[in-house]
């Protein structure tokens, strides 16, 4: 599924492709470029009308982005077919947004090679948000390749869900470091973005630390009534065997993590793999055993409000 973070990446690459110079410092979009466009890249009526509609009326972009941004939460596609059922407005959705992050990635492929034509402010930051647009596919699980947009079997995970889950599960757990934790989520998934790899998972990295040190603080404050005993937070090892030995990790699980913490902590260059796919596939086994290990704390000290999971 493309997100909401990708959605938007895709509005703004969309706007700086249609856009061209007034002369005046500003840019528009010219009259008809987005209905040529749709049409010459087999878009049905609806869509054509319904996205030129919008870009005419609003000639600096905004109508093009909302346009676009609404089609993720199917406000646009109810507008154009006003008697699809609600179950289909998600699903159709997804197929314009794929097909339209296709066609411009393709066509642009064809721009950045010809900017000359293109006034400098436009075509500046064109390179930019086509990568940053690329990237947030790649964190969807979508990798753009031979002018074609694939959907990959190695994103198991809905992305957006899993950042919202997570967030959620620090809040819920009160962890006393949850804005700190937040910081290495949301850092994790810029750098990624930014191209910045070993960041993108050295944050990761911290997030993981981060939710074994709170999770065993918190189970030790509840059992006990007490904090960790000294030293102990601050060394990893020591947290992950705290862990096992009051039974939320099993001693199979406790090794795993401690060697996924390991490769986290030691990443190069692999010479069979694509540096981007490696900090996206690292950055999810560090965010999955994460969730996994909230999961067992949260099942030891139900929350208000919170029904622990049947065993």
């Amino acid at each position: 599924m493309i997100g909401r973070k990708a959605t938007k990446r895709l509005a703004e690459f969309a706007v700086q492709m249609f856009s061209r110079p007034t002369g005046q410092g500003r840019t528009y979009i010219p009259h008809g470029s987005v209905y040529d466009f749709a049409f010459e890249h087999d878009f049905d009526k609806h869509f054509c009308n319904a996205a030129e509609d919008r870009a005419a009326g609003s000639p600096d972009g905004r109508g093009l982005s909302e346009f676009i941004m609404q089609i993720h939460t199917g406000e646009s596609v109810k507008r154009m077919r006003p008697k699809e059922p609600p179950v289909a407005l998600e699903a159709e959705g997804q197929g314009y947004l794929r097909h339209l992050a296709e066609a411009l990635l393709l066509t642009s492929e064809g721009s950045l090679s010809n900017t000359e034509a293109m006034h400098l402010v436009v075509a500046l930051n064109l390179p930019d948000r086509r990568m940053a647009l690329v990237r947030a596919l790649e964190l969807d699980g979508y990798v753009f390749r031979d002018g074609k947009l694939l959907h990959t079997e190695s994103s198991i995970v809905d992305i957006e869900q899993q950042h919202s889950a997570l967030k959620q599960l620090v809040r819920d757990l009160g962890f006393s470091k949850r804005e700190t934790l937040e910081r290495f989520l949301d850092l994790s998934e810029k750098f990624y973005a930014e191209g910045h790899w070993e960041d993108c998972i050295g944050n990761a990295r911290k997030f993981l630390e981060g939710c074994l040190q709170e999770s065993a603080s918190l189970f030790n404050a509840h059992r006990f009534g007490s904090p960790l005993p000294p030293g102990t937070y601050d060394n990893v090892r020591q947290i992950r065997e705290y862990l096992e030995k009051h039974k939320l990790l099993a001693d199979r699980e406790a090794k795993t993590i401690g060697e996924t913490y390991g490769l986290l902590s030691n990443v190069g260059s692999h010479p069979n793999m694509a540096a981007n796919d490696q900090a996206r596939l690292l950055r999810q086994v560090a965010l999955l055993y994460s969730e996994f290990v909230m999961l067992r704390v949260r099942g030891e000290i139900p929350q208000p409000g919170i029904k622990p999971a049947a065993s």
